[in-house]
């Protein structure tokens, strides 16, 4: 009587990577780069299809919907697109803030969207930006604010781990201009 329990991962990423530069490796004059490094992250026309369908060539009327994600791995689904619609990402790194904030139980449908669009009671819309997107947020965040890197980290793994702060990190965070949300 054995239980065995295999966590594997897929790695379609890397592959569909290396499937791209095999192409690119056949028909060079098609693409603008040459090696991974040189892939544009900032192409406007493959940021486009995250705020719309233009860009693809079609209308929202054609597809049935109003940004161009289907199919694209963690931004095809419902939650996701819907994100997409009230965001309007312009960026990478808004990018990765979306994904970050699409996984895990109440993080962006009534708390991080409520914040977003001053749903909550005592706080005004905080923009898009200024969102803690992943627990590395948090202590760029305070360090920005001009927090000590250590008690920065401390900080972060202390709501990482479920914990708040305690008052003398609250009582340094409001010395630093924390806002209090």
């Amino acid at each position: 009587d054995n239980l065995l329990k295999l966590d594997i991962l897929g790695h379609d990423d890397p592959t569909m990577i290396r499937q791209l530069m095999n192409y690119v490796e056949k028909e060079p004059e098609k693409f603008p780069f040459r090696t991974v490094e040189e892939i544009p992250l900032s192409d406007p026309e493959v940021l486009a299809i995250f705020s719309g369908v233009s860009s693809l060539g079609v209308d929202a009327a054609q597809i049935h919907e109003v940004v161009g994600t289907t199919g694209i791995p963690e931004f095809g689904t419902t939650l996701s697109k819907d994100m997409l619609r009230e965001i309007r990402p312009k960026s990478v790194n808004e990018l990765i803030k979306i994904s970050g904030l699409s996984h895990g139980t109440d993080v962006w449908n009534g708390n991080a969207r409520d914040y977003m669009l001053g749903l909550k009671k005592g706080v005004g819309p905080i923009p898009f930006e200024d969102l803690i997107g992943c627990r590395d947020d948090i202590m760029v965040y305070l360090i920005e604010k001009g927090l000590p890197a250590a008690d920065a980290f401390k900080i972060m793994e202390s709501v990482r781990k479920g914990r708040g702060v305690n008052p003398e990190q609250e009582k340094l965070m409001l010395e630093h201009g924390v806002p209090n949300w």
